[in-house]
């Protein structure tokens, strides 16, 4: 019933227009919104996505997976960080001639939405400079406002400047979070009624039974993860930067694993009576602080970014492991404690759902997020989550009487975290679980794929029949 509530209505105003989609990273664009692109095209539209290049063998497979559905590709010129001013000319003169020759394609309408601050930059501009020979219609995808907006250096004000007034034009400009849409609406007043809380790209709700995971039961709680009452699995998954949270997680992690329990411990006795956290805190009795022998383990997964200024310090990471605070992924679940066998501790897409079937709880302390992705995963998996109190979590996450999906901590406070994780790792096994029910439940009424089909549809016939 869902899903016609959803996609029944008529989107018949999408027939003749053309959209092309410019992002960064193409591959993973279009395995998480092969469903929406599919969508698209069944109520008329053209599609197309432009994506920075990459190997000659990732492209071929990539064109080639799109060709078969009918759907153009183009490679471009674009870095991930850094504003060399001859770099980014080369991609802005790209992306123009890219744009001149959708002239040439039978297309009522022309949408180009652009993912991310470089190539809404990039659109932007170009959409300007071709305004007397092309008429374009740009959304704005912030899925995070980043540096250009969160710094306060002279630099980083001048470029902001400069985008908020190329966006002046912008048909519709969508975000991942109540606060960037208020940020937003103050710097581009013009565009208030058009900015636009977006789904992302939605949850698949069969993550879960996608994994290869035998022990699955209908509720999929009863999975391999339970490695035991008495043992309780964190996981922290995301990319390995400063504003991630992963210090403080190595920090927590070295704070629980050095024994000293006993000073948080005593600090889940004091607040026990006093902690507005749900009914799953309400059952932390004193006996059970005082008696419950966990064992606890630490897994970090996450791919590296060395050539993103706030890259983590991989020795910081390589030296938590020599000591045995933490695990690293490396491809296989088991693998630990393993000094000297590198840094490349990212997760491939298809592996996802098996990792997060390993563990008992997710860890993101993050203070850098538009919208959570990797939360909303575990939440479809049945995993709860320990999240920092940030204005992207917000949407993410239920913390309330009646259905807490997650415990929160202070933004950059490690010995809050490690009280929070302590603090769920005291909680009787049929307390997590209602918590891993209960983000299940919260993920499927908000963020699945019939969500976010619904925004994509809606918001292009929307953005089809603008006058801007």
């Amino acid at each position: 019933m869902a899903k016609k509530t959803f996609e029944s209505h008529s989107h018949s105003e999408l027939a003749g227009v053309r959209i092309l989609f410019f992002t960064k990273k193409g591959g993973v664009f279009f395995a998480e919104h092969r469903h929406i692109l599919v969508a698209l095209q069944r109520a008329g539209a053209q599609v197309a996505i432009a994506a920075q290049k990459t190997s000659r063998d990732e492209g071929d497979s990539l064109r080639g997976k799109l060709a078969s559905l009918k759907i153009a590709y183009h490679e471009l010129p674009l870095s991930d960080y850094g504003l060399n001013p001859l770099l980014e000319l080369r991609t802005l003169l790209c992306v123009a001639r890219l744009f001149l020759r959708t002239r040439a394609q039978r297309a009522h309408v022309q949408i180009v939405v652009a993912y991310t601050i470089k190539p809404i930059f990039h659109s932007a501009l170009a959409r300007l400079l071709l305004m007397p020979l092309l008429r374009l219609r740009l959304i704005g995808f912030f899925t995070g406002l980043g540096r250009a907006f969160t710094r306060r250096s002279i630099f980083h004000r001048i470029l902001t400047s400069c985008l908020c007034f190329l966006l002046r034009g912008a048909t519709q400009l969508w975000v991942l979070n109540e606060h960037n849409r208020n940020l937003l609406r103050k710097r581009i007043p013009s565009l208030a009624d058009d900015i636009l809380v977006s789904n992302d790209m939605g949850i698949d709700l069969r993550l879960g039974s996608n994994s290869d995971n035998s022990n699955n039961d209908k509720r999929g709680q009863d999975n391999n993860r339970r490695l035991g009452e008495n043992t309780i699995r964190f996981l922290y998954l995301g990319r390995l930067l400063c504003a991630k949270g992963v210090g403080e997680y190595l920090a927590a992690a070295r704070m629980l694993g050095s024994k000293q329990e006993s000073k948080l411990g005593s600090k889940i006795e004091q607040n026990t009576n006093q902690a507005q956290i749900g009914r799953a805190t309400s059952q932390v009795t004193t006996s059970q602080v005082a008696t419950s022998q966990v064992a606890l383990e630490f897994l970090l997964a996450g791919e590296s970014s060395p050539s993103d200024p706030d890259g983590f310090p991989m020795e910081r990471i390589e030296r938590a492991r020599a000591r045995g605070y933490i695990s690293c992924y490396e491809g296989d679940i088991e693998s630990s404690n393993a000094p000297g066998s590198g840094y490349d501790f990212s997760v491939k897409r298809e592996d996802v759902g098996r990792l997060l079937a390993s563990v008992d709880c997710l860890v993101l302390p993050s203070y850098a997020e538009g919208l959570p992705r990797v939360i909303l995963e575990a939440a479809a998996m049945r995993v709860p989550a320990i999240v920092a109190r940030y204005d992207g979590f917000e949407r993410a996450v239920r913390e309330d009487s009646n259905a807490c999906s997650a415990f929160t901590c202070a933004c950059g406070d490690s010995e809050d975290l490690a009280y929070a994780m302590l603090r769920f790792a005291r909680l009787p096994l049929k307390e997590r679980r209602r918590m891993g029910d209960a983000a299940y439940n919260f993920v499927a009424s908000n963020f699945s794929r019939a969500h976010a089909r619904a925004f994509y549809l809606s918001s292009l016939t929307r953005a089809s029949t603008s006058p801007r």
